[in-house]
């Protein structure tokens, strides 16, 4: 059984546990038979110097519907309820994206980087918009320039796409961006000049909703989310509008006498 790491804080843990199974309505004994402990196995970590088996906490981990970073690292009960809202909505996401239930479509750096608008300035793109803004240049005075650029929320204006970003529709046309992103200008070796941020956008409204450079209760997750929709996004995918055909196909049964097909 692996041990937990040096820096491990038990006191941590066992108040998440505490808190998430009073919110669930659950009780600790309930979470030690699910994690096939002894009673009291979890209490134990409340003095501070018991470190349980890796295995347990995954198990605990999995009953409260959390991931283990987030079990062993982030202070619940001192999260504000948007917080506590954002750090639910990411664990469901990258709960459904591993199980392969949602639909991220890929948009390319270059395809965002490289965005022209209409002749009424329209980027179609709603994250994109023409502004007008100085950039700087080789001699003594920055440059004006006037093109559609995605103004994030941890660089601005200064904003470009730097690899894979991805878009989930959601219900009534409203989508959720992963955005990918670097500083123009920004040195390539600063960790400082990328981020990575979720937005919401419905067409008429757009906001940020976290990014990995915000708190660090919601930071680990947007790294991890973006992660796992890149790995996902290397598999085969059938849209889910088109996957009701082939199921009547898969699951209609053959006439043997006929031979015939169910359609």
């Amino acid at each position: 059984m692996y041990k937990m790491v040096n820096q491990f804080n038990s006191k941590t843990l066992f108040n998440n546990i505490s808190y998430l199974a009073s919110q669930q309505g659950k009780k600790i004994g309930e979470l030690e038979a699910a994690a096939g402990v002894s009673t009291g196995y979890i209490s134990r970590t409340k003095e501070g110097n018991f470190k349980p088996g890796i295995e347990v906490v995954i198990n605990i981990a999995n009953e409260l519907n959390v991931s283990v970073d987030t079990l062993l690292n982030s202070n619940l009960s001192e999260l504000t309820p948007t917080e506590q809202y954002l750090r639910n909505l990411l664990e469901r996401l990258i709960s459904d994206t591993t199980k392969d239930k949602l639909d991220w479509n890929v948009e390319t750096a270059d395809s965002l980087n490289y965005i022209q608008p209409d002749e009424n300035g329209n980027t179609g793109h709603p994250l994109f918009s023409v502004k007008t803004f100085m950039v700087p240049t080789e001699v003594e005075y920055p440059e004006e320039v006037t093109r559609p650029v995605f103004e994030s929320r941890t660089f601005g204006v200064n904003t470009h796409i730097n690899d894979d970003c991805f878009c989930l529709q959601l219900n009534n046309d409203t989508f959720l961006y992963l955005m990918n992103i670097g500083l123009n200008g920004g040195r390539t070796n600063n960790p400082n000049s990328y981020a990575k941020e979720l937005w919401i956008s419905n067409n008429i409204e757009k906001q940020e909703l976290c990014s990995n450079r915000g708190t660090e209760t919601i930071s680990p997750l947007v790294d991890e989310l973006y992660t796992v929709v890149v790995e996902s996004s290397k598999h085969p995918k059938i849209k889910h509008g088109l996957k009701s055909a082939l199921d009547s196909y898969l699951e209609a049964g053959i006439d043997e006498d006929s031979k015939e097909l169910p359609f």
